[in-house]
């Protein structure tokens, strides 16, 4: 009843568009074509992110400025093209409410890139006093979207927007891989118990153990700063289809220089962008090698789990800061949390991963139209990954340290000494000697010295 009685009552403004007219809130910055979205489009109550606008304003900006240039737009229109994008990234506490679309939208990105016109064409309009919905001087499609179509500028976005995301993720894994690092060097002298199949194997060191999970971080780091490179090579100016249509070779060319300025990155033009267009292909590639990440941090986090359990019924060889109470009815018990969540959030980015590789192989034709659904599952590995890693460094790994009693006890009493004594006593004697030592509960490392001075004593 509210709502609707607030709805009623609210002011608005009439739009028109080819499809016809519709009622738009008159405080609102967007127009027609975002109201039919909002029309559409209520699905997850997720928004289209803020660093992901924020790149696509700057872009906008970026092409007012070499369409102005190149003498295809007015200077004095591209004045308040440039005027409204600087407002509108001077202002983040307002921001938001600027573009209020979902991010599950009609594909291609076409939603998000004519909210993005409209908002900034009639703050532009506001600026000379003309009221919002007017769009003159400045019109969202003839001025704003001036030498560009969603097909080439929302996957260029994307491909932005990831580059950068790539600078937190591989400073964080970056700081991990020296974290590891330390205390694999802290570690380095501490025997324990190796264990293959979860069984007993051999003796190996606890710098043994981490120098393996170093190596794992920093083939990924490896493996990232490679894939890194696909986003260099942008579809930028080859609007729809790749077509190359409504622009010029040089308004392309000045496009990329001057994004490459901006954002401080080397960016090249597309190779093919019929290509740019049509595939999610690189995209997909980023994904996959973020998923490949999971699966080693993975494995990595189980590893701790395990060797964490306990403290009583379980290994106990790593112990692990308390970040807080692990139940609410048995008193004292402490869980592995932080590595619970970092679990969470690698199964998570794996499902996205999954979404991107489905996605991307559901392109059809000369455009790949599910862009939206890649772009921001794309902004969320990013985001989750770069924020859970900084997790487990700052809550986890700088304060692990080991039991060095419990280490030393289960590898006492460990069958670890078996291949060593293999050589000298044989495989089938110290196969008996740790049958019996299972069977009777006895130390298999007394057992070995005993039989192996027995040996030395009958061939003295």
């Amino acid at each position: 009843f509210i709502c609707y009685t607030f709805e009623r009552f609210m002011k608005t403004r009439i739009e028109k568009d080819s499809m016809g007219t519709l009622q738009v809130p008159d405080n609102a910055y967007y127009g027609i074509y975002t109201q039919r979205v909002l029309g559409n489009f209520q699905i997850s109550n997720q928004k289209v992110p803020l660093l992901f606008l924020q790149n696509y304003i700057k872009a906008k900006k970026i092409y007012a400025f070499v369409n102005a240039k190149n003498k295809k737009l007015d200077k004095q229109k591209a004045e308040l093209i440039e005027k409204a994008c600087n407002k509108l990234l001077a202002s983040e506490t307002v921001f938001m409410q600027y573009f209020p679309i979902d991010a599950i939208q009609s594909g291609g990105g076409t939603s998000t890139n004519m909210m993005v016109n409209e908002v900034i064409a009639n703050i532009a309009n506001e600026i000379v006093g003309v009221a919002k919905g007017t769009y003159s001087p400045i019109h969202p499609n003839d001025h704003v979207n001036m030498s560009q179509s969603s097909n080439d500028t929302f996957p260029g976005v994307i491909k932005l927007t990831a580059i950068m995301q790539f600078v937190p993720l591989l400073e964080q894994l970056t700081l991990v891989k020296k974290t590891i690092h330390k205390k694999s060097v802290e570690f380095l002298k501490i025997k324990k118990v190796g264990r293959t199949h979860l069984q007993d194997a051999l003796s190996i060191t606890f710098g043994n153990e981490f120098s393996a999970w170093e190596r794992t971080i920093e083939k990924n780091i490896l493996f990232l700063q490679q894939i890194r490179k696909l986003c260099l090579e942008l579809p930028f100016g080859g609007t729809a289809l790749g077509s190359l249509q409504n622009i010029t070779p040089k308004i392309r060319k000045d496009i990329i220089s001057a994004l490459s300025k901006e954002f401080g990155f080397g960016f090249k033009k597309s190779k093919n962008y019929f290509e740019g267009t049509s595939s999610s292909s690189d995209l997909q590639k980023i994904a996959n090698a973020l998923d490949s990440l999971a699966t080693d941090i993975i494995k990595i986090a189980n590893d701790l789990r395990l060797l964490s359990s306990g403290p009583r019924a379980g290994f106990n060889e790593i112990l692990l800061p308390a970040v807080q109470a692990g139940s609410s009815i048995m008193p004292g018990k402490v869980n592995p949390s932080i590595l619970e969540a970092l679990n969470m959030v690698c199964f998570k980015i794996k499902g996205l991963a999954a979404t991107v590789d489905i996605t991307t192989m559901h392109a059809q034709l000369q455009l790949q139209a599910l862009m939206p659904m890649i772009g921001f599952s794309l902004y969320e590995m990013f985001d989750l990954f770069t924020n859970s890693l900084h997790m487990f460094w700052e809550k986890c790994l700088l304060e692990i340290q080991i039991n060095k009693k419990e280490t030393q006890k289960n590898l006492d009493y460990s069958f670890v000494y078996a291949t060593e004594y293999s050589e000298i006593l044989g495989y089938a004697k110290v196969a008996e000697l740790v049958k019996k030592a299972y069977s009777e509960d006895l130390n298999l490392k007394e057992l070995l010295d005993k039989e192996l001075k027995i040996k030395q004593f009958l061939f003295s």
